[in-house]
């Protein structure tokens, strides 16, 4: 026997000892392993074994007020609670099937609180999901909202967004109607959409001074924009629409008037004047027109608004040295005004209802002789601009107006000018054959 062979033989023992010793240690060490029963864990970490329930719970019945950072909360149940550690495969949020997937936020706990917020004040997350509304969303949109969790839907709830409608009194062309600019004592219609739902719910309205409500509570009600004194062009309101224990603020600018333009409209001399057919007859001068007049801003409306002109006393020296004047027109505190006192308003768009009407007097021609040369001369009526206010008081809101009256002294004609925002006069008129009135 070589020596190959011997090692052959003694390799062979060895593994045989090996073996015998080994093998019976290893098959008990198996049977040990196989014996144990499979833990929670193993059945969870088993694909499709666990089957989960998931309810929505009882906010769903709650409004949501439309406007940037609003928000509302979400509640949800998933069970079997005690295999949610485990976590599913998919945990997701539909809001009008747009699905947020909120699995790597997941925290297993059972009980979850969603915040859905409107515009990107947050990250999508467990805690807080961006709700996107239509780019123009309509009027008490419903959004359908519901939650899975791995094959488990919730059953589909309805997340209600209602806003305040407003809607103006007057609709002047070019103007929305649902602005939120108004013009003093504007009025402007409000109601709570979806009125179809809330209809049961108790709506309660609010603002400073609940007077301007045509009523406190109800799906619709009217507003009417105050008529407050003050300098600044433009103040805002707030008002506010309750249900339960939920509201929603509308804010809207009103602005007071501040200024009012001119434009000819037409030459209306006096039929009792008669024309003078040549100098050497003219015995007076005199004019009258009308205009077209508007009051500015014109983004809202003063259609509800009593406007008035307030004239202060004039007095003139003419070329000749004769004095002239006119009477004042002026206010009473309390909201009365002089029969003679020009009370006007305006169309919706803030156009005047009426023609601006300036007249001058007859005056004698004689009044422009100068020595030996007729001049040219003109006077100013200056007046002022009002507005009666909620306490019954006129109001200044602007006080430069000027109705001036003009004379040539080449030839005895007049015309009557409107100075404001804008300037404009009328035509020449006469000269008149008519003798003026005793010191005119």
């Amino acid at each position: 026997m070589n020596i190959a062979d011997i090692d052959k033989n003694r390799l062979a023992r060895v593994t045989d000892i090996i073996g015998a010793i080994y093998v019976p240690f290893l098959n008990i060490i198996l049977a040990a392993f196989m014996a144990v029963p499979a833990s929670s864990a193993d059945i969870v970490a088993t694909k499709d074994i666990v089957s989960y329930s998931v309810t929505l719970n009882q906010i769903f019945q709650k409004f949501l007020p439309l406007g940037s950072g609003a928000s509302t909360t979400v509640e949800f149940t998933i069970t079997p609670t005690d295999q949610l550690k485990y976590k599913p495969k998919v945990f997701s949020l539909f809001v009008d099937d747009q699905e947020f997937d909120l699995t790597e936020s997941f925290q297993g706990s059972g009980a979850y609180t969603v915040q859905l917020v409107e515009g990107t004040s947050c990250v999508n997350s467990l805690d807080c999901v961006e709700l996107i509304s239509p780019s123009t969303p309509p009027d008490g949109h419903i959004f359908s909202i519901y939650v899975k969790v791995d094959n488990a839907q919730s059953a589909a709830a309805p997340l209600t967004v209602w806003n305040i409608h407003t809607q103006t009194k007057a609709q002047p062309p070019g103007l929305s109607a649902s602005r939120t600019n108004l013009g003093i004592g504007e009025i402007a219609n409000l109601s709570v959409y979806p009125s179809d739902y809330i209809q049961n719910n108790q709506v309660t309205w609010g603002a400073p001074d609940t007077r301007f409500f045509s009523s406190t509570d109800g799906t619709a009600v009217t507003f009417t924009a105050s008529k407050t004194a003050g300098s600044a062009a433009s103040f805002t309101e707030l008002v506010t629409a309750e249900i339960g224990s939920l509201s929603e603020n509308l804010t809207f600018t009103v602005y007071r008037p501040t200024n009012i333009t001119f434009s000819f409209l037409a030459d209306t001399p006096d039929s009792t004047w008669t024309a003078a057919t040549s100098l050497a007859n003219a015995k007076s001068m005199g004019a009258y027109s009308t205009f077209n007049c508007r009051v500015t801003p014109t983004n809202v409306s003063f259609v509800n608004v009593f406007f008035a002109e307030e004239i202060p006393a004039a007095s003139w020296t003419w070329p000749n040295g004769l004095s002239g004047s006119e009477q004042a027109q002026i206010f009473s505190t309390n909201g009365g005004i002089p029969p003679d006192t020009l009370f006007w308003t305006t169309n919706p768009d803030n156009s005047c209802a009426a023609p601006e009407k300036i007249r001058s007097d007859l005056w004698s021609a004689s009044n422009l002789l100068k020595g030996t040369v007729y001049q040219d001369f003109h006077f100013d009526i200056p007046l002022s601009e009002t507005f009666l206010d909620d306490a019954n008081i006129w109001d200044y809101w602007f006080t430069t107006e000027n109705h001036p009256r003009y004379f040539t002294g080449s030839t005895f004609q007049a015309h009557v000018g409107a100075i404001a925002g804008n300037t404009q006069t009328g035509g020449n008129q006469g000269p008149w054959q008519n003798t003026p009135p005793a010191g005119q």
